[in-house]
């Protein structure tokens, strides 16, 4: 009987602690716990459990266990059945009521998990909340996995994930709201092919072709551009012309472009709401300089009509933003008609992957496509292995640099009649093997 201490928060923010350790099965064949709560340190908390579990013992011993009664902040209170125990609501009340309380989610992201969510409530629903176990949830989700999708084709590994990850956030919250006695989702374990996973991207030839495609339309310039900057759809959609710096080539990805059922098409931070500014080169730069050409034309033909409030770089014909939706499927079109199955956010991964493939380092790689140094290491991994044979090269150049450089040697040469009666004495141990040139050690 070990016990435990862990950290709880008042309404203030403050942290306490609490102590907690198992006294055995009652009278109603259920486990109980003595329990008691308000220490301001952890070691407070520790001191008063060693304790507690010294009296229970030697009180058990004579037959006298009792229950201490729980405190808080120092003042007695009543202990409260967990909610479980006067009644378990089903999963689908609960776990959805918890996603509609999620209101500080973006729209497009409380909409997409809203979805994801509802994987879960049709898979687990009619269960009752403290009746789910392991064993039911790993079942669920592979179920899922396999038939889960549309017209009962399998659910992406990266759904499947995001399902799994949803359903440990609520039950990891419900056990530090002491809402549940156990937590089910304790050794279910992700579904298969979940993960950060590995960028693909286009190789050099689709990326040709692609181009190839593109040319004398609106989106050649769009391709091109994003696939040097590694901006995002959404990030593409919302620049405007003041952003671009044609002296320099640094462009200011400041916000972004974001579709939702309930918002529409609405202007917002960035994914990580942090502002960067990669560098574009100069053939990027006469590209835009070329579309420009073609904004300019718009203006002209549409006059008045033409909406000139928002100044983007990529819009309608009459400056009305683009969908992110409709520009998504449209390349995706315009791949597929080339050979290409693949998306538009790959050109995004073409500039990570090319830029790694030729020596650019991690980190300037990194703050150039808006990402974390370790996220981009596990999402661009396999393009490093690609570079060993140029890795060795490199050392061995490096190396054989520095053997030049290296003063020669300091052991000494020594007569060879003297070095021979040297060697023959038992207070030397020869690790060479001339008899005209070794290095002596002395035993």
């Amino acid at each position: 009987m070990k016990g435990m201490t862990k950290p709880y928060k008042l309404a203030d923010g403050s942290l306490r602690y609490l102590y907690a350790f198992g006294t055995g099965r009652g009278a109603d064949g259920k486990h109980h716990q003595q329990w008691k709560r308000g220490f301001k340190t952890k070691r407070e908390a520790d001191d008063a459990l060693a304790e507690a579990l010294a009296e229970f013992k030697k009180n058990r011993k004579h037959g006298a266990a009792h229950e201490e009664q729980p405190v808080s902040e120092g003042r007695p209170v009543k202990e409260q059945p967990r909610r479980e125990e006067q009644t378990s609501p089903l999963f689908k009340d609960a776990f959805g009521k918890w996603l509609e309380g999620h209101s500080h989610w973006e729209p497009s992201t409380r909409e997409t998990n809203m979805k994801r969510g509802g994987y879960a409530l049709t898979m687990f629903g009619d269960t009752k909340l403290n009746e789910l176990t392991a064993m039911q949830i790993h079942t669920g989700l592979e179920l899922l996995r396999r038939q889960g999708g549309n017209k009962g084709k399998a659910l992406s590994a990266k759904t499947c994930h995001a399902v799994y990850a949803l359903m440990r956030q609520y039950f990891r919250q419900m056990i530090d709201l002491n809402q549940l006695a156990k937590n089910p989702m304790i050794g279910v374990k992700a579904p298969p092919g979940a993960g950060e996973s590995q960028a693909e991207s286009l190789t050099l030839d689709e990326f040709d072709r692609l181009l190839d495609r593109l040319r004398f339309t609106r989106y050649y310039a769009m391709a091109f551009f994003g696939s040097e900057s590694g901006m995002r759809c959404g990030e593409l959609l919302a620049l405007r012309w003041s952003h671009v710096d044609f002296m320099t080539g640094d462009i200011s990805v400041c916000r972004s472009l974001q579709y939702s059922e309930s918002h529409g098409l609405r202007f917002k931070g960035t994914k990580t709401n942090k502002i960067r500014t990669p560098r574009v080169g100069t053939e990027a730069l006469d590209v835009l300089r070329e579309h420009r050409a073609v904004i300019e034309r718009d203006k002209q033909i549409y006059g008045k009509g033409y909406s000139s409030d928002h100044d983007l770089v990529f819009c309608q014909p009459d400056g009305r933003p683009l969908s992110p939706k409709h520009v998504s499927a449209r390349m995706g079109q315009f791949m597929r008609e080339v050979g290409i199955e693949k998306s538009l956010h790959k050109l995004r991964h073409f500039c990570g992957t090319f830029r790694l493939a030729m020596g650019e380092s991690v980190p300037a790689v990194a703050a150039h496509l808006g990402h974390d140094p370790n996220v981009l290491l596990k999402i661009y991994a396999h393009v490093l292995p690609g570079d060993k044979e140029r890795g060795v090269s490199l050392w061995s150049q490096g190396m054989q640099a520095h053997a030049r450089k290296r003063k020669p040697s300091s052991v000494a040469v020594m007569p060879e009649a003297s070095l021979l009666a040297r060697t023959a004495s038992p207070d030397f141990v020869s690790t060479g093997v001339s008899t005209k040139r070794l290095k002596l050690v002395r035993g």
